[in-house]
């Protein structure tokens, strides 16, 4: 399966390429590429624009936290995931999508309750999880699926 990977300066998509020990660069800009799959050590906001590339196209896997901002078991769970997201970045990249704002998403993978975190893994849901874990649980989730 191709992979592809999104340009952090310009916002090209670009092919990865397999030539092992050769640095890739955006073909639009020349900007070295970042293929570890996660740039942020922050969740990574996603929309129903953004989805495909950030999750279903990543080269690691994605957990990602549908959430609504009126829900308190969401903003519970914010400082979980910020530190998931440092603690495995690299490894295991963590969005987020607002199921208010992206209803796309919300709608395709029968998002029923907030927040909802889902496991992507070469693009395929391997598992999901309705409720905010405590932080000890979320860890064990994330060790299962880190590379």
């Amino acid at each position: 399966m191709t992979q592809y990977i999104k340009c952090s300066s310009c916002g090209s998509i670009n092919r990865a390429s397999d030539r092992k020990g050769k640095k890739a660069v955006c073909g639009k800009c020349k900007t070295t590429l970042d293929f570890s799959g996660a740039t942020s050590d922050q969740p990574i906001p996603v929309t129903d624009a953004t989805f495909d590339h950030e999750v279903l196209i990543a080269r690691i896997p994605v957990l990602v936290d549908f959430f609504a901002t009126w829900c308190g078991a969401c903003r519970s769970l914010e400082p979980s995931l910020d530190a998931m997201a440092l603690r495995y970045k690299g490894k295991v990249k963590v969005a987020k999508i607002d199921v208010g704002q992206n209803p796309q998403y919300a709608n395709r993978y029968q998002i029923k309750a907030t927040p909802t975190l889902i496991v992507f893994q070469a693009g395929q849901l391997v598992e999901k999880v309705e409720g905010a874990l405590p932080e000890q649980a979320l860890e064990r989730l994330l060790q299962k699926y880190a590379a």
